[in-house]
């Protein structure tokens, strides 16, 4: 088997990886900025919330393309 059969095969548990890696830490923040952080912080929680969950959505659209650079060559 050669190098380039594989490659796929690695590119796609990389971004399978990441994808629950990054939903499962952004998740766990949610719910401890939510529950287990004082009220008397309530702007930032806001801040915390609002960057996990755009990190999730971003994490979600990156996991979903798996953007791959295509080499072509020009001469």
């Amino acid at each position: 088997m050669a190098y380039y059969d594989l490659n796929p095969l690695i590119i796609n548990y990389y971004y399978l990886i990441f994808v629950v890696v990054s939903v499962s830490a952004n998740s766990l923040l949610i719910f401890l900025v939510r529950y287990r952080s004082p009220d008397s912080v309530q702007t930032f929680k806001i801040l915390l919330i609002n960057t996990a969950v755009n990190q999730i959505i971003a994490t979600l659209v990156e996991g979903f393309l798996q953007a791959r650079y295509v080499v072509v060559s020009i001469w």
